[in-house]
């Protein structure tokens, strides 16, 4: 009811149709696995009202754009397309493009910009699979990888791809018990003046995981934003980072890195607060360092927090200046106590 296109039940009921159709004629046809890039984000920023209204445009842009196409909503912000062009793998790739172009703009709703976009998963009846579930499978393994790669973007289905998402799943199930088993370690990472004087550490967690051995946080943070679990495993380092700075000899300056989840989810500033309270930890010890992601969507609520936390005491830097957004505009919208340049950006500029 709410976009107006076919439901989970069409949609099965179309693919089993297609499926027959297919194999009887012998003609390949593709399956589009669609999904709205960071819909979650949207509804925490703006509401469920907009989001609402956002899959109510976008299912009405794809509908003009995929033709005679089947389309239907899966549920949620999932949704998908059939199409039964036979020009393949041709008429497949014009199909993604045009989905994107008419999904990915900016949306406005009673006076507020919202950026919108899909990533895109194709697998194709019967290279990459003669079977229903596999084939759905497959577009859903091929739409992982696009949101892996950066949204916004479509990817087709590769033989190695089932392998990798499975162990990802299973690799995302098993930081969910990181914590309670002991898995996680915390590095402190010297920060020193020119002159070689230790200032302070830089809290960075590590996952030593029992069979797979040390794991990258570049492998693991992005599956913990992404399924929500950075922020236990947030409050975890900096309970830990904490009481361990509480029982150093010198009082050294400690950083922690914050993402820009924790920000959009809880009361950050209370947390914060309760943590210093509890490990005894002075607030003018602690720097939290957030990357201009964090100043991105909800700004106003983002510049509040920060606000508190500086209220309490703690010194706030900005972390990896230079990639990303880069806009000066940030460094001048709330009083940061320390910028952090990175490297490419020095190049670039000098």
């Amino acid at each position: 009811l709410l976009t107006g296109v076919p439901n989970r039940a069409a949609f099965n009921a179309c693919l089993a149709a297609t499926f027959e159709a297919a194999d009887k004629e012998k003609t390949p046809f593709a399956l589009f696995s669609l999904n709205v890039d960071r819909f979650k984000e949207i509804n925490d920023v703006f509401g469920h009202v907009v989001g609402d209204k956002l899959l109510s445009e976008m299912s009405r842009r794809l509908q003009s754009a995929i033709g005679g196409a089947f389309l239907a909503r899966l549920g949620g912000d999932e949704f998908a397309v059939i199409s039964t062009d036979v020009e393949f793998p041709a008429a497949a790739e014009a199909m993604a493009e045009k989905i994107l172009t008419a999904v990915g703009d900016d949306y406005v709703f009673n006076g507020q910009a919202v950026r919108g976009s899909m990533s895109v998963g194709v697998a194709i009846y019967p290279t990459d699979s003669a079977e229903a579930e596999t084939l759905v499978a497959n577009a859903e393994a091929a739409l992982c990888r696009a949101k892996t790669d950066g949204r916004g973007i479509y990817r087709f289905f590769e033989p190695d791809m089932d392998k990798r998402l499975r162990e990802r799943r299973a690799l995302q199930q098993d930081l969910q018990t990181a914590i309670e088993h002991g898995e996680l370690r915390l590095h402190f990472q010297p920060q020193a003046r020119i002159s070689g004087e230790i200032t302070g550490f830089e809290a960075l967690v590590r996952w030593q995981h029992p069979t797979r051995g040390m794991i990258s946080p570049a492998t693991f943070i992005p599956l913990a934003e992404e399924s929500g679990l950075i922020v236990p495993i947030g409050e975890w380092i900096m309970r830990e980072a904490c009481r361990e700075a509480s029982s150093w000899p010198k009082p050294l300056q400690l950083a922690i890195n914050f993402s820009p989840v924790q920000f959009r989810h809880g009361d950050l500033a209370n947390v914060v607060h309760a943590i210093l309270t509890e490990t005894g930890l002075s607030p003018k010890r602690l720097e939290v360092e957030i990357t201009e992601g964090v100043l991105i969507g909800d700004f106003s609520r983002a510049v509040s927090i920060l606000r508190r936390l500086k209220s309490l005491g703690v010194r706030i830097a900005m972390d990896d200046f230079g990639i990303g957004y880069s806009s000066l505009s940030l460094l001048s919208s709330f009083p940061f106590d320390r910028i952090k340049v990175d490297g490419s950006f020095i190049r670039l500029t000098g």
